[in-house]
């Protein structure tokens, strides 16, 4: 079994490669993610902008804005943990954070973890039981430990990020739904 670094480091960098089909198929996942029912009828949604090679994220938060839901998104003040959730207003109020990441405005207030309903989260590879390999820093599962039990996790994927079986760690958390060009999962 190939090792969770290694893992890692292979998608990331394909990942980051230029393919033909990347706008095609995030136009496909972005389509499938505005119809899933739990993000519909959330009225607080945390999302990651989109970043080195991620899915892009931005027409999804300009969706969500307009149909009037409370957009959050990571926000950093170091390189460990803990991550919070600010408010977003606009995308173009996105502006570079810690790590280069695109974040919230530092006026913008803090959401609290028990107002987010749906959160769309980024990772390196996935498998359809709705494990997930993260980046390595453990922001996103102490982030998810703090939500709320009923908080519904949506992870968009391309297919290179599927994988047969990861093996989770005690601390990972997993998410309730991969959304990729060709289909949902429902984990």
């Amino acid at each position: 079994m190939i090792m969770k670094k290694e893992l890692r480091k292979k998608i990331l960098n394909q990942r980051s490669q230029p393919f033909l089909e990347r706008e095609t198929q995030t136009q496909k996942i972005e389509q499938k993610r505005f119809n899933l029912p739990e993000l519909v009828k959330a009225k607080t949604v945390f999302c990651y902008a989109a970043y080195r090679g991620e899915v892009e994220t931005r027409p999804l938060i300009v969706a969500l804005l307009k149909a009037g839901k409370t957009v959050c998104v990571p926000y950093l003040t170091s390189k460990k943990p803990p991550m919070a959730a600010k408010q977003l207003l606009n995308v173009r109020e996105l502006t570079p954070g810690v790590f280069g990441i695109d974040t919230s405005p530092d006026s913008a207030p803090f959401i609290s973890m028990e107002q987010i309903d749906a959160a769309v989260i980024p990772g390196a590879a996935f498998d359809k039981k709705g494990n997930r390999l993260g980046y390595g820093g453990g922001f996103y599962d102490e982030f998810l430990a703090r939500t709320r039990p009923d908080c519904v996790k949506i992870a968009p994927a391309f297919p290179f990020q599927i994988v047969p079986d990861l093996k989770p760690d005690e601390w990972d958390i997993p998410v309730d739904f991969i959304v990729t060009p060709d289909e949902v999962v429902r984990c």
